[in-house]
């Protein structure tokens, strides 16, 4: 493969995916608007909704953490709320959706050939896949991206592992008193990801108990080349929530280092 083909397949692949995923978002934003229990449209696009960081002006936070602010979010929130005053009262969502892509797609393309090149393994991202964060008592959390479109991430599970152990031996290095690993995710959903955790991790999956479909429940809806998942989008329109939703699991990082090193994720659950 040629890097300039490799250019263009992974840009046509990340623009298919933007010119559906917005289109949905909206739809998903519509149709759960029209529920008597439902929060404020404005709430539902700060909090559930991954419009901000497609954006040329996104700058690491995004309209759901506490700091966050930004006048063209509030211009382009307002925007959105207008156009539902004007066509989101409809029987469908069409006209709602292609004004919001119509509107939002000029934020949003000048963005796309950077935002399409696949994060590799590299000095600034050393464990591939896999990034952390820390919660309230000693908890880490861990974070995906799929560093080997346009496989998937399952498609180099010795990779996938590794990374994952070193990351965990570092970290705990580095912080002693963490006890417990951690991982709020979609994934959890799926058998393959599951099985890179000790059986602990999957005895303890559940759902949290308040509605919590952050912006990293949208990765779904991504292909492993970086296009949109016409499948996953599909049920989302039939059904009005999500294929998979979030998901949250954890165990002791002793059991999940045990598990690591005796490579337990080769053996068939």
């Amino acid at each position: 493969m040629t890097a300039s083909f490799e250019k263009d397949l992974f840009y046509r692949a990340y623009e298919t995916q933007i010119r559906g995923s917005i289109p949905l978002m909206m739809y998903y934003a519509w149709r759960w608007s029209k529920k008597t229990d439902a929060p404020s449209l404005p709430n539902i696009l700060d909090r559930y909704i991954d419009l901000w960081h497609k954006t040329i002006y996104y700058e690491n936070t995004i309209p759901s953490e506490m700091e966050f602010s930004h006048p063209v979010w509030t211009d382009i929130r307002s925007n959105i709320c207008t156009f539902y005053e004007h066509y989101g009262q409809e029987n469908n969502s069409r006209d709602f959706e292609n004004s919001c892509l119509e509107y939002l797609w000029p934020f949003m393309e000048p963005r796309i050939f950077d935002d399409s090149r696949p994060l590799r393994k590299n000095k600034t991202r050393p464990y591939g896949a896999w990034t952390v964060t820390f919660r309230e008592n000693n908890v880490m959390s861990v974070h995906i991206a799929n560093i080997y479109r346009p496989d998937s991430v399952f498609d180099h599970p010795m990779d996938f592992a590794a990374d994952l152990l070193y990351l965990i031996y570092d970290t705990c290095d580095q912080h002693p008193n963490l006890q417990t690993l951690f991982c709020g995710s979609w994934l959890n959903n799926l058998p393959p990801f599951q099985k890179f955790f000790p059986p602990e991790w999957v005895i303890n999956l559940h759902r949290p108990v308040y509605h919590n479909d952050t912006h990293g429940i949208w990765g779904q809806y991504i292909t492993r080349t970086g296009g949109f998942h016409i499948k996953n989008a599909a049920s989302l329109r039939e059904r009005g929530f999500h294929r998979y939703p979030l998901i949250h699991g954890q165990c002791s990082l002793p059991s999940a280092i045990t598990y690591l090193e005796s490579e337990g994720w080769r053996t068939p659950r």
